[in-house]
């Protein structure tokens, strides 16, 4: 992030004129009845200049909400010093609608550099299968399961249907990833989708019963399909990443044709992801236990 820094640090010292920092902006005035204490009308009136706020703080909040972690990977030195940013300026002004792009490239730059590296602490880079919690006593067994058995309150429509397809298929083992930091595995994720910074999949499956060749696979619906590949599709080796859709994806017009088949669409290191589709949940399963990595 040298390089941000870098450019926050010039742009605070360019300060802003004062006409760039000024805004109009609607106040509130209440009309309040003395001698009944309540309150009578309420209107809208326009004042000289809206709310105010210090620069570098509403860097600083931009920021966060697009990407915390981004706002975590710059020096706070470069954003809450300097001329311009210990300025304060109104809402809807020029310069808060330049500070709010700047702190869009800042997060922009972050998420198209991060990388994954293994943990260097032995205890956090190894993660191990925990036990399943249960959400209701509606259990049903399953042959190849890492736990002998699951909840179907655990599982959507789409999710139970590949449960009972990966299991039927018989190659290595598989398992219901839960959805809890304390229980479920998880990969850091480089910016916030939907309301997590974290991708918790669907299901692990080890097809040759090994840890040499580990999937983590996610069922999900169409609409949320764009979302989940730009922000939780990252190729990271082992586990190989894979979301997996009802119907035929064309990933160019970010669409999804409804068919009565499947479409897994695989995370690859450094390349656009692979599309692949088949008729059933089976032969796409089989596909994936026989693809190379490529």
């Amino acid at each position: 992030m040298e390089r941000q820094e870098s450019t926050l640090r010039t742009e605070g010292q360019r300060p802003w004129p004062q006409e760039a920092l000024e805004a109009p902006g609607v106040g509130r005035r209440s009309v309040v009845s003395l001698e009944s204490e309540a309150v009578e009308r309420t209107e809208l009136v326009d004042v000289l200049r809206s709310a105010r706020t210090m620069n570098g703080i509403y860097l600083r909040r931009r920021l966060a909400a697009r990407n915390r972690n981004a706002l975590n990977a710059v020096n706070p030195d470069t954003y809450m010093k300097g001329a311009a940013f210990v300025q304060f300026s109104c809402q809807g002004s020029d310069a808060q609608e330049e500070i709010a792009s700047l702190a869009g490239s800042v997060a922009d730059y972050y998420e198209d550099r991060v990388s994954y590296e293994t943990n260097v602490d032995p205890d956090l880079a190894t993660w191990r299968v925990s036990e399943h919690r249960p959400r209701n006593n509606n259990l049903t067994a399953f042959n190849n399961a890492v736990h002998w058995h699951y909840s179907r309150g655990n599982f959507n429509k789409d999710e139970w249907a590949f449960a009972h397809a990966i299991d039927s298929l018989g190659r290595g083992m598989w398992m219901r990833n839960s959805d809890s930091g304390q229980y479920g595995y998880s990969l850091p994720l480089p910016f916030k989708v939907g309301d997590s910074l974290r991708f918790f999949p669907d299901f692990l499956w080890w097809p040759t019963g090994g840890p040499e060749c580990c999937w983590a696979i996610d069922t999900t619906g169409s609409h949320l399909l764009a979302e989940k590949v730009r922000g939780k599709l990252v190729g990271v080796g082992n586990p190989r990443m894979a979301l997996v859709v009802r119907g035929r994806v064309d990933l160019a017009r970010e669409q999804t044709t409804p068919d009565a088949g499947w479409s897994v669409v695989i995370a690859r290191s450094s390349q656009r992801p692979l599309v692949q589709y088949q008729e059933d949940l089976q032969a796409l399963l089989i596909m994936l236990a026989n693809h190379d990595g490529n």
